[in-house]
């Protein structure tokens, strides 16, 4: 009974750390600010178009805030409307464009993907589950850049 016990303990401290962002990924913490967004669009004959949005043109704010346990909030004009953890299903140092990519499965409706350097986050977004969440028609994709406060 006592040995159960010490691996129901051990269990539960070794999995509190398990979202942390600790060493490397430390790079996540603090606040992003959305800077701008550019949209893939089909023009319908097979080809592409692309969309920017700037958040200076945009009524809306958005933010991404990462906490050292790493606990995500998303923020729409500074109020809180989603939440999740940084739960990493890729991260690795790309030597070709000297960034961290990274998959983050932030909670059941969002999954994180992009790039992380300096004081920049770029994530790359499918329609129409993206943040910031943008309806355009005819979207399929969002790259979304943050930069550090």
């Amino acid at each position: 009974m006592k040995l159960i016990r010490i691996l129901i303990i051990a269990f539960l401290l070794s999995s509190c750390n398990k979202y942390d962002l600790e060493g490397e990924k430390s790079v996540f913490v603090g606040q992003w600010k959305w800077a701008y967004s550019c949209g893939k669009y089909s023009d319908g004959g097979g080809g592409g178009n692309e969309l920017y949005l700037f958040a200076d043109d945009n009524i809306d704010s958005y933010s991404i805030e990462f906490e050292e346990n790493g606990k995500i909030i998303l923020m729409k004009n500074n109020e809180n409307f989603d939440r999740g953890k940084a739960k990493f299903s890729s991260w690795y140092y790309d030597n070709d464009y000297n960034k961290y990519s990274f998959s983050i499965i932030a909670n059941k409706n969002y999954t994180m993907s992009g790039f992380i350097w300096g004081d920049t986050l770029m994530l790359i977004d499918d329609a129409p589950s993206c943040f910031p969440p943008f309806n355009e028609q005819n979207a399929w994709r969002y790259v979304n850049y943050f930069v550090r406060q």
